[in-house]
């Protein structure tokens, strides 16, 4: 019965806690997870107001790591992660479908995407990399609710690959806090 009631517990602390990033949890203080990415090798590369931008290289990447914490109770909420800028469309069109599988047979299907160029682009013109610059390649994947999740890979105006974690539970404090800042403003 003993075994029975902990393997439960372990399932259900489980679900109902934060996914990760390169094995530290989004959740919790800035502070901790900044240290807890210093320890695995990562480099703080600055501060930003609510937030953190560190460098490593994971999986043989250099990617950039940003962490956004909310703005009054100060907890991390949100990490998003940029891979390596690209020169040649189809090199950031490979690597996001790499990811984009990658996070498929992690978690099935997404449960939205998109894939698509808003006028007078298209892929094929040869225009792609403009077309990025300009904020008209719409390709993004999203894993919504995944274990108190939110995650996506998305194609950036920056030609980078990024892959985005939001603490669904904490990303709606955020959202509440913002508000709440806003209504004290006016």
């Amino acid at each position: 019965m003993k075994q029975l009631f902990t393997l439960i517990l372990i399932v259900y602390s489980s679900i109902i806690n934060a996914q990760s990033f390169d094995g530290v949890k989004i959740d919790g203080s800035l502070n901790s997870k900044i240290q807890q990415y210093r320890a695995k090798g990562y480099v703080l590369n600055k501060m930003i107001p609510n937030g953190a931008i560190m460098k490593s290289t994971v999986a043989g990447r250099p990617i950039e790591l940003f962490i956004f914490t909310t703005e009054k109770t100060k907890l991390v909420y949100k990490m998003v992660v940029y891979l390596p800028k690209h020169n040649v469309w189809s090199n950031i069109k490979e690597e996001y479908t790499k990811f984009v599988d990658l996070f498929i047979d992690k978690y099935g299907q997404p449960d939205s995407e998109f894939d698509f160029f808003r006028d007078p682009y298209y892929e094929g013109d040869g225009y792609e990399m403009s077309a990025m610059s300009l904020e008209k390649v719409v390709c993004s994947a999203f894993w919504i609710n995944k274990n108190n999740t939110t995650i996506s890979v998305s194609i950036s105006k920056y030609k980078q690959v990024e892959i985005t974690y939001e603490n669904d539970k904490n990303m709606e404090m955020a959202q509440r806090e913002s508000s709440e800042a806003t209504l004290q403003s006016f």
